[in-house]
């Protein structure tokens, strides 16, 4: 691939990603998830832990605990230097670092 189209292609991916917060943000869940399942096609990493965060995000708000804690015990694995990752898990466990 030629340096302008994964140029082209990474400003896509972060204008989707931007279009999944947005979406989180004003309870349109069933949409944030479809561009999520996009945005990790082939991506085991979720993006270095950022994906898989606005799943557990989109669980949690759907009331499916359990999934959204798998989501983001994989966004800690994946990335534990991020503490918001750990703060929202820590919210819905009601456990302290």
């Amino acid at each position: 691939m030629d340096k302008a189209t994964a140029r082209r292609l990474s400003r896509i991916t972060t204008k989707l990603n931007n279009v999944v917060v947005f979406l989180r943000e004003h309870n349109h869940l069933a949409e944030a998830i479809s561009c999520l399942d996009v945005l990790t096609e082939n991506d085991s990493s979720f993006e270095a832990g950022e994906y898989a965060y606005e799943y557990g995000l989109c669980y949690e708000k759907l009331g499916e605990t359990e999934r959204a804690k798998a989501y983001l015990q994989i966004a800690i694995r994946q990335n534990p230097a991020v503490t918001r990752f750990q703060d929202a898990l820590s919210m819905i466990t009601g456990e302290t670092n």
